[in-house]
């Protein structure tokens, strides 16, 4: 009886559509995947089938640095933001950074320009080397960590673990300020100088291009 229900249900409220395009960029024009939530994917959740792709094809992805990567942004970005519309806003805003960050241009907003943008230099990075594609992810990554930590309150107050305590009143008070300011801009300058393992190998160069572009913003602003 339950084969029999499920069998008129599939027949006749399931419509299988097969769509043919040129080349894959076409595709993701015409078609705009979805999710099980009903909203459109994120270029960080098209990308990740691809990454998954090359590496099962250069040793295997389980256990790789593109896996952990996407772990870290799993956690900085979808559990971050449980909300859908959150997760889709932090996402643009992380590839406009990233964008600006790689190549110094800044990216729309739009989903089918995000995608491109990540798609082709991922598939880029990964025609040289493998570990070329592993640098791209992690820089990725590091970028999500990087707003994370010094682009909201929350983040600010956890910035003891990447700065000397004697440096740590200095730090937060010039985070807070280019947050309040709204200056997108200096994310991508100040990521340069960023990075995971700060306070062990030393945040002077940090601190130091820190005061520079809050410096430079206070005069340009006045």
């Amino acid at each position: 009886a339950r084969t029999l229900l499920f069998s008129a249900y599939f027949a006749r409220c399931v419509v299988l559509t097969r769509v043919i395009t040129d080349d894959e960029s076409a595709a993701f024009d015409i078609f705009d995947a979805l999710n099980t939530t009903g909203e459109p994917l994120t270029a960080l959740e098209t990308l990740k089938p691809r990454v998954i792709q090359f590496e099962k094809g250069h040793g295997g992805y389980a256990g790789s640095p593109s896996e952990m990567s996407f772990d870290r942004l799993n956690v900085l970005i979808d559990e971050a933001n449980p909300k859908t519309i959150d997760k889709q806003n932090e996402t643009k805003a992380l590839i406009v950074s990233y964008g600006l960050y790689l190549e110094g241009f800044k990216l729309p907003e739009n989903l089918a320009s995000q995608r491109n943008f990540l798609r082709t230099r991922y598939d880029k990075a990964a025609a040289k080397s493998r570990e070329n594609s592993h640098r791209f992810i992690r820089q990725l990554a590091d970028m999500a960590q990087f707003r994370h930590l010094y682009w909201s309150p929350e983040g600010i107050e956890k910035l003891g673990a990447y700065h000397d305590a004697s440096r740590l009143d200095e730090v937060q008070l010039l985070a807070s300020f280019l947050m309040a300011t709204k200056s997108y801009l200096v994310l991508p300058i100040l990521a340069r100088y960023w990075h995971p393992n700060l306070k062990q190998s030393g945040d002077a160069r940090f601190l130091e291009v820190l005061r520079a572009v809050t410096a430079f913003l206070v005069l340009r602003r006045a």
